[in-house]
Order: structure tokens, then C-alpha cells, then sequence
């Protein structure tokens, strides 16, 4: 037995296996069997309503539409796979508690990720970069052996640099900036030049305390620092920390006379 009722009003019938309608009532009502729709468009204009009633499945190509909402772009709702470039959002709740992004060439990029927008931890913005989070995790990238010349960034903030030559060479400090810190120590001993630390044009902004077996050196308001050929030896230390105005070293020698500082 079959039942056909249909109700259009305003907008009516265009063109054959083709018909439109706004905020009107479809209903059909098929008992047993299948059918299928060959060619022709349904469209629900503006203000109008597509209610599949309870007990009743809305496919796609045979598959419930549950089904297909549950899988977009290769993001399953069960686990939340990110195994395609597709842009998506997905919630994790308590029925998708898992997002695995797949083994493989896969990034997870936060690429709006700054100082006021991007990844937040407990609903906490993490204001870190991510090249200062990796200098406070990740104790290898945090050391550099020198062997020449070094013009130091602010990048490289947290930096051990083992100087490791027994010529001469200069590091110089970055310009001034609160929280900068870059610790020198001496990994093979300057044999016939010295190593110099400076600071960035030349600035008096070092102040130093440096502590010896035999006494101890301070001085304020200079701009070089030198660790002295046949004086300085193998684990001698300095370390600079920024204040956002000076360099404030302090350091320990094996004798005074291996660290001395002055004026350019």
C-alpha cells in the first residue's frame, strides 16, 4: 500500500524530477520497499525544513548520514585521526577523548600560535616560543662548542658555549634585553691569544664579580671581558645575565689574573 501526500504552496513545481518550496510541508509516507530518485534536484530553499521523523535514516550513497558525519576528511569522531591537510575543528568530549595525529610526515601546527592567540594548556595561553620552550626542555640545543668568531642572538638565550680554541676569537653579546643568559666556559685553554666577551656597540653595560682561589675581581661599567692566555684554564667560568639595562656576570677561576675586564 502506498501513500503520496504532498503539500507545496508559493513556489510550486519546476521542471520535471525537480521541485522547490519555502517553509512548506513534505510528506511521503512509503510502506515496505526501496526508492530511488534518478536525476533531478530537491531543494530546500531559504526558511524551509527537511525533518526525517524518529525511526527514519537519511543515506548517502547507501551509507546512514550518521556515519558520514562522523568521518571528515579522515578525522573520525572515535579518535580524531589527523591523517589529512583538510581544514577541520573537532571537539574532543567525553564520547572523543583522543586526538592522535598518525605516524608518518605529519605536523600538528598551531599556526596562529603568538602572544595573545594559539596553544592554550588548561584553557592557559602558552605565551613561550617555541624556540624558548625547546631551550628550557631540550638540554641539546642549549650547548655550542666555539671555535671562531661568535656575534651571539638573543636567540640562543640559555646558552652554554665551550670555547675550545687556542687562538684568539670575540663573542659578542646581543643587545641588551631583560632575562638574557649565556654562560662561557673554557674548554681548551688559550694558549697564544686570549678569548674576549663584548658587548653589543661597544656599551659599558657589564658589571663583574668573579671569585679565585687567590681573591676575587669586580668591576662596573665596561664592555670587555678577557680570559687571558696562560692564566685562564680549562673549566674557568663566567656566566652573563641581562637585566634589561646590564650585563651581570659572575664567574670562578683557577687565579684572578685569568679574567680581567676593561673599556674599549
Amino acid at each position: 500500500m502506498k501513500k503520496f501526500l504532498i503539500i507545496l504552496a508559493a513556489v510550486g513545481v519546476f521542471g520535471l524530477g525537480s521541485f522547490a518550496w519555502a517553509q512548506n510541508v513534505l510528506n511521503y509516507n512509503e510502506q515496505g520497499g526501496a526508492r530511488q530518485v534518478i536525476g533531478g534536484t530537491l531543494d530546500v530553499v531559504s526558511g524551509g525544513d527537511l525533518d526525517i521523523e524518529s525511526g527514519g535514516v537519511f543515506s548517502i550513497a547507501g551509507t546512514d548520514i550518521t556515519t558520514e558525519l562522523s568521518t571528515l576528511g579522515g578525522v573520525t569522531a572515535s579518535t580524531a585521526d589527523l591523517n589529512q591537510t583538510t581544514n577541520f575543528e573537532e571537539t574532543l568530549s567525553s564520547t572523543t577523548t583522543v586526538l592522535t595525529v598518525t605516524d608518518g610526515a605529519i605536523n600538528f601546527d598551531v599556526a596562529s600560535h603568538d602572544s595573545t592567540n594559539g596553544l592554550l594548556l588548561g584553557g592557559t595561553l602558552v605565551t613561550a616560543t617555541a624556540v624558548e620552550i625547546n631551550q628550557a626542555a631540550d638540554n641539546s640545543v642549549n650547548v655550542e662548542t666555539v671555535i671562531a668568531t661568535n656575534v651571539i642572538a638573543a636567540a640562543e638565550s640559555g646558552t652554554t658555549f665551550f670555547l675550545d680554541d687556542t687562538t684568539e676569537f670575540v663573542s659578542t653579546l646581543p643587545a641588551v634585553a631583560a632575562g638574557l643568559r649565556y654562560t662561557f666556559i673554557v674548554a681548551q685553554a688559550p694558549a697564544s691569544a686570549d678569548y674576549t666577551i663584548v658587548t653589543n656597540a661597544g656599551a659599558d653595560v657589564i658589571d663583574l664579580m668573579i671569585v679565585a682561589s687567590d681573591g676575587f675581581d669586580a668591576a662596573v661599567g665596561r664592555d670587555l671581558i678577557t680570559i687571558v692566555d696562560a692564566n685562564a684554564v680549562i673549566g674557568d667560568w663566567i656566566t652573563c645575565i641581562c637585566d634589561g639595562t646590564n650585563w651581570l656576570c659572575r664567574g670562578a677561576v683557577s687565579v684572578a689574573a685569568a679574567i680581567t675586564t676593561g673599556q674599549s
